[in-house]
């Protein structure tokens, strides 16, 4: 009641001055309600928040799936494909190049006859393409006795300059790329087979003084040869996974003879391009 009403009638804006009393205190209590439920939710975001942070932004390069884990760069920029990402191989032939390395076909293909190249392998027809050749020969490059993810840029520039020397319609320079273990340096270049239009990827390594290439042969099923990216694309992997799969036999352990060398067919129709050294 209003201070000093001793009783009786009660002054005209008595009830007036109740109700506002009444509206203040109910709205306090909301307002306070309000401020105190903000607050008790403050806690739970904030531990949500962390939890959050915690979990999100993707796995980490050690957690990754084995997908993304491919596509870490295995130093530097270095673009790597793991040999367990590839088509699988098929059995390994005798050691080569002196008893130097040991080379499978991709699964389910064949041996070319014997020739120059110390490997060779076809999926259906010798004389057709698909195909993939190996060669070895003696790398003549200064300083550059093997190739390791230190030097893959120095390879890549090398291998350039031969390129540069040589009269051939190279779509794609040579860039650093890690198969399985092993450097190369990968470029791809045009070519003809039969008369008709044909893509070759280039996989060159350098192990204990030797250049060592890999090869793939494929048609190119196109109107124009430049757009050749999806028959490459069908085949690459499979010359990916012989290279990945090389297995470079240590000189102190290879007591073995070298066996005779394979491939290349003089009838497959695709002159061997082989890089000059580097002087």
């Amino acid at each position: 009641m209003e201070a000093g009403w001793t009783g009786g009638q009660p002054p005209t804006d008595y009830h007036a001055k109740r109700k506002r009393i009444y509206f203040t205190a109910a709205r306090d209590r909301r307002v306070s309600a309000m401020r105190n439920g903000k607050q008790n939710w403050r806690l739970p975001a904030m531990l949500l928040g962390l939890w959050l942070a915690g979990c999100g932004g993707g796995a980490t390069k050690e957690g990754a799936p084995p997908a993304e884990a491919e596509a870490v760069p295995a130093a530097g920029d270095i673009k790597r494909r793991l040999a367990s990402s590839l088509p699988k191989v098929g059995e390994y032939l005798p050691p080569q190049d002196g008893g130097r390395i040991e080379i499978a076909p991709p699964a389910g293909w064949k041996t070319l006859p014997r020739g120059t190249l110390i490997a060779g392998f076809y999926q259906e027809k010798a004389n057709k393409l698909p195909r993939i050749t190996v060669d070895a020969q003696p790398a003549n490059l200064t300083g550059l006795t093997s190739a390791t993810p230190e030097n893959a840029d120095e390879l890549a520039q090398r291998m350039a300059t031969i390129l540069s020397r040589q009269s051939k319609a190279v779509q794609e320079p040579p860039k650093p790329i890690m198969l399985g273990d092993t450097i190369f340096a990968r470029h791809v270049r045009l070519a003809k087979h039969a008369g008709s239009p044909a893509v070759i990827q280039s996989l060159q390594t350098v192990r204990d003084g030797r250049l060592y290439t890999v090869e793939l042969f494929c048609e190119v099923n196109a109107s124009r040869a430049e757009e050749y990216e999806s028959s490459l694309t069908a085949w690459r992997d499979h010359g990916y996974a012989v290279a990945a799969n090389l297995r470079f036999i240590a000189e102190e352990a290879s007591s073995e003879p070298a066996a005779d060398t394979l491939p290349e067919s003089p009838a497959n129709g695709v002159e061997p391009e082989k890089a000059s050294p580097s002087p």
